[in-house]
């Protein structure tokens, strides 16, 4: 229930502030880190750019390893999202519109391996680890920013014991990332999801 409310507001405030003419300024691409992630931590017997996904089926596929991918791209296009799409009882039918928004070429990252940078704000707890957040392209609550739309955010599920809390320093998650609209309770919650194998905070 509180990830629900959290996305819930997330949203409404993104819809209000569209509505409103807000405007927003351009979304960067380079790395916040400053330089781009080299290693891949692949073991030694599987060949350099492949790895290994976690497919809900079992099935196993190589990807490209722990390619960085910016905001600029998985926000690069317009959503145009409704209070009817982002709130439906039809949960099939808005799923499909919304996925149709989505450009063909993000589709395709779809359980791919996969990392990008952000800003964390978490949403489940165990004890003190956050063991899912939400990684957004700059800090959520930031003065000069608006608060970021449907496809400028990404659900990560950190696996057990789960992570220490970070929320204005970069971060860089780097798992197996899903692309497609999914509902909690009839409201769009997510287009991007990842299941992070590893997250590194700036120092």
């Amino acid at each position: 229930m509180q990830k629900l409310i959290l996305t819930s507001i997330i949203l409404t405030i993104s819809l209000v502030l569209r509505t409103q003419g807000q405007t927003r300024g351009q979304i960067r691409g380079d790395s916040i880190f400053g330089t781009p992630e080299a290693s891949t931590n692949l073991p030694a017997s599987v060949p350099p750019g492949v790895a290994k996904t976690n497919l809900a089926s079992g099935v196993q596929t190589r990807v490209a390893d722990g390619s960085l991918v910016g905001f600029d791209k998985l926000a690069g296009f317009a959503m145009p999202l409704t209070d009817e799409l982002v709130s439906s009882t039809n949960s099939a039918e808005a799923n499909s519109r919304v996925d149709a928004m989505i450009p063909a070429n993000i589709r395709a990252l779809d359980h791919r391996n996969l990392s990008v940078e952000g800003f964390m704000v978490p949403v489940e707890f165990d004890k003190d680890k956050t063991v899912e957040f939400i990684l957004v392209q700059a800090p959520f609550g930031c003065c000069f920013g608006a608060p970021p739309q449907i496809h400028e955010l990404i659900r990560v599920r950190v696996k057990p014991p789960g992570i220490s809390p970070v929320m204005f320093q970069p971060a860089r998650a780097r798992g197996t990332f899903h692309v497609g609209a999914q509902r909690e309770s009839g409201v769009l919650s997510s287009i991007y999801r990842m299941e992070a194998e590893v997250v590194t905070v700036k120092p």
